[in-house]
């Protein structure tokens, strides 16, 4: 069994409305966040070349740890995060959603675990991330542990995909994410990248239906917000 952080989209194929799949492995990321709880030690020399960003921010909002993979996407050093600060990495407009989504936390509210936000670079561009939040224990304080990969190229692609399907395809073939697309129960493209993490051949999942790919005790819940999707 592996984890993924899975997102759905309804494009237009063939004339007919299917739903659009990217996922990214995260079964890393599920790992880190259990050996947090046994030792932050351990869990900081494992992060540390983790494939996604990762940030820990404690009560007093500061950054408490960084992996290398963190700076790399938000483009900056690690003395310029602790001079901007954590909440100024991210856009005015998706601030207060971010803000209200960490006080939650603390507080022990459920709160949805991984959702789409916009990053401020420093020269002032914007770039989307996929984050995902959870409270973790961290030198005897609770903090955020903060998992991210940045979607800024998916978000390209899924205005591209609406404008030609033809060039949306040969756009996602070698893209860092696996991106599927379902069209009635079943695959009709899948990108190299699906793949590998999937860990079937092309002619596996096309013959296979999208569902046996899900773990039973998720697949309700997949189908069914695959299915409201659909429904618009």
């Amino acid at each position: 069994v592996r984890w993924l952080a899975i997102g759905v989209a309804v494009v237009p194929w063939g004339g007919k409305p299917a739903a659009l799949t990217f996922f990214t492995d995260i079964t890393e990321s599920k790992l880190m966040t259990q050996e947090v709880r046994t030792s932050e030690e351990r869990l900081r020399a494992v992060v540390e070349h983790a494939g996604e960003g990762i940030i820990v921010v404690g009560e007093t909002d500061r950054p408490v740890f960084v992996n290398q993979r963190a700076l790399q996407i938000m483009r900056m050093t690690r003395e310029e995060l602790d001079a901007r600060g954590y909440f100024h990495l991210f856009h005015p407009d998706d601030l207060a959603m971010v803000v209200e989504r960490r006080r939650r936390r603390f507080a022990g509210d459920t709160v949805i675990g991984r959702y789409e936000v916009r990053l401020m670079d420093p020269d002032g561009s914007v770039r989307w991330i996929d984050l995902g939040t959870t409270i973790v224990p961290w030198s005897g304080q609770k903090a955020t542990m903060s998992f991210f990969s940045d979607i800024t190229d998916r978000k390209g692609m899924l205005e591209a995909m609406h404008r030609s399907e033809e060039r949306y395809r040969a756009v996602v073939e070698h893209v860092g994410e696996g991106m599927v697309v379902v069209q009635d129960g079943y695959f009709v493209f899948v990108n190299q990248r699906a793949l590998e993490i999937t860990r079937r051949t092309r002619e596996e999942l096309m013959r296979a239906g999208f569902a046996e790919q899900i773990h039973p005790d998720d697949r309700p819940l997949v189908l069914e917000r695959q299915r409201r999707r659909l429904a618009g």
